[in-house]
């Protein structure tokens, strides 16, 4: 089972996600911090990451580093944030997020989303 990091402080969201990663075969584990997240990306199992992009405190520049040194393959940082915050997309692509999408998009298309990260990068 592929596990998959889920960074948020709501924790409805993060129940949310999760039930869905579980359906999807994935092992979901709940980051708290960009500690925790370099933790977890540190891990030698394939590992994808979900990044909810409005995390209170998220310093995109630790994020960057946390990303460069990761083992998680390339494509597997999704991120999501509010659709009036299109400055968090550019920040999370600078940083080296895969994808972000808006909110809206990211939890009505949740499981393509999850589905697609199970399919191995080329």
């Amino acid at each position: 089972m592929n596990k998959i990091g889920i960074l948020t402080a709501n924790l409805l969201l993060f129940d949310k996600i999760s039930n869905i990663c579980e359906s999807a075969n994935f092992h979901p584990a709940k980051i708290t911090s960009l500690q925790n997240l370099k933790e977890f990306c540190e891990q030698p199992a394939e590992t994808f990451v979900l990044l909810d992009l409005d995390f209170p405190g998220l310093n995109f520049d630790q994020l960057k580093e946390i990303i460069g040194g990761s083992r998680a393959p390339k494509g597997r940082f999704v991120g999501f944030f509010p659709h009036v915050r299109t400055d968090l997309k550019e920040l999370s692509r600078q940083a080296g997020v895969s994808v972000s999408y808006p909110n809206s998009y990211f939890f009505s298309h949740l499981a393509a989303i999850i589905q697609e990260l199970a399919i191995p990068p080329r």
